[in-house]
């Protein structure tokens, strides 16, 4: 078993992305399939989302958040080591509200960019951060998803270059096209700096739930 390391995501807030995640992860574990999904947004909509499911199936008033994805990083943790299980199959790596504060400062601290002819290199370093920390626990799972924020950022690019396919989630509406089309433009770009090894970013625009759902 190596898990597939799926992104869901959108330049354009309010898309979807984490109602549409959280329910094809939900499902894929239903269906048998080890799911792991980590919350990487401050908003912490997913976290919200899966802790509020848990608490209702559980009959408790809340569940109660000890480690997040930033206690794995600062600590040297693995991933398995702050996970929630949610229902039979699922697993949740939470988040809090100063994540994305925290993780940039964590990054600056330890990968700082610096300017001449091993600026490159310095950058990459920086991008290339978060990877092994999903290679240490592809075993575990049949699919890891990562909850992203709709930005470009030092964070998220992190975990760009650890996932194996990017699904940009749009509605029917013209901002949400524009900022689909911002997202390819970026992907490319992306792909020709850090050695991406996703070919293409994938883009559906309301079925993919029927076509992921028979993997």
């Amino acid at each position: 078993m190596s898990a597939e390391v799926l992104v869901f995501s959108n330049f354009k807030g309010g898309a979807g992305k984490t109602s549409t995640g959280g329910l094809v992860a939900w499902e894929l574990a239903k269906r048998g399939n080890k799911v792991l999904m980590i919350d990487f947004d401050s908003q912490q909509n997913m976290t919200d989302l899966y802790l509020r499911t848990k608490a209702r199936m559980e009959d408790v008033n809340n569940v109660e958040v000890n480690k997040t994805v930033m206690t794995a990083i600062n600590e040297g943790l693995s991933l398995k080591q702050v996970t929630i299980p949610i229902t039979e199959n699922l697993d949740l790596v939470p988040t809090s509200m100063y994540f994305q504060k925290e993780y940039q400062r964590y990054l600056e601290l330890n990968y700082p960019l610096i300017a001449g002819p091993n600026a490159l290199e310095a950058e990459q370093s920086r991008v290339h951060s978060f990877k092994p920390m999903i290679d240490k626990i592809k075993a575990d799972y049949d699919y890891i998803f990562i909850d992203v924020p709709p930005s470009i950022s030092s964070p998220n690019d992190t975990v760009f270059y650890a996932a194996d396919q990017i699904i940009i989630v749009l509605q029917t509406q013209e901002r949400s096209f524009w900022g689909t089309i911002i997202y390819i433009l970026f992907a490319r770009l992306y792909r020709q700096r850090h050695g991406w090894r996703c070919w293409s970013p994938w883009c559906y625009a309301g079925s993919f739930k029927e076509k992921w759902a028979g993997r």
